[in-house]
């Protein structure tokens, strides 16, 4: 097919291409078509630019060594974006496991040494406006930040999130509930209520 064609043709058409005849040509319109919106989406999950690079990366990977596992049950992006968000939970994990450990060596959380920790006000005050909702955004429990972000940024609906997620959608509500209350609360504690309006 020319890439023409291909661009014409819906997600889960192109990914049966891709499965049946092993198309890279159309593997790579579906990479085009999704890596801006997927990167953004990990990025704000694990608030970090290298490893949002690396967690792309192996969402793509994932999906070409699982392409045999997509029965065209969910749209292709919500099958892509259960990937990613299991994959940002592992990452999770791992910082986690880091964490402690450095908590062990006389490190916080952030990593930063106990008397060389910045400020979380200072911090924020170097930031243009949209770092500023971003650095807030990570504050948020990842439970509450995934919601949160697959709603505000990606505007999935909520049916469609708890399908990613793989949680009921009373769940899901609830969770965007908490995630806007918190987001608010952390808002008006670091004074940024003038700046957001």
């Amino acid at each position: 097919m020319m890439e023409k064609e291909l661009k014409d043709l819906k997600d889960e058409e192109l990914m049966a291409i891709f499965v049946l005849n092993r198309d890279m040509d159309a593997f790579e319109v579906l990479l085009d078509r999704h890596k801006t919106p997927l990167f953004n989406y990990i990025k704000k999950l694990v608030g970090d630019f290298h490893k949002a690079e690396d967690l792309l990366q192996e969402t793509f990977l994932k999906i070409i060594k699982n392409r045999l596992y997509f029965n065209g049950n969910s749209s292709f992006s919500t099958w892509t974006y259960s990937i990613a968000t299991n994959l940002c939970k592992d990452e999770w994990r791992k910082n986690i496991v880091r964490q402690k450990e450095l908590l062990g060596n006389g490190y916080p959380i952030n990593g930063y040494p106990i008397n060389e920790q910045p400020s979380p006000e200072s911090s924020i005050i170097e930031k243009n406006i949209e770092e500023k909702i971003n650095a807030i955004i990570c504050l948020l429990p990842q439970k509450l930040r995934a919601v949160y972000v697959l709603a505000s940024y990606e505007d999935f609906s909520y049916e469609m999130i708890s399908e990613i997620l793989n949680i009921p959608l009373g769940t899901v509500k609830s969770r965007m509930h908490n995630a806007l209350k918190l987001t608010l609360r952390l808002i008006k504690k670091e004074g940024l209520a003038n700046d957001l309006q």
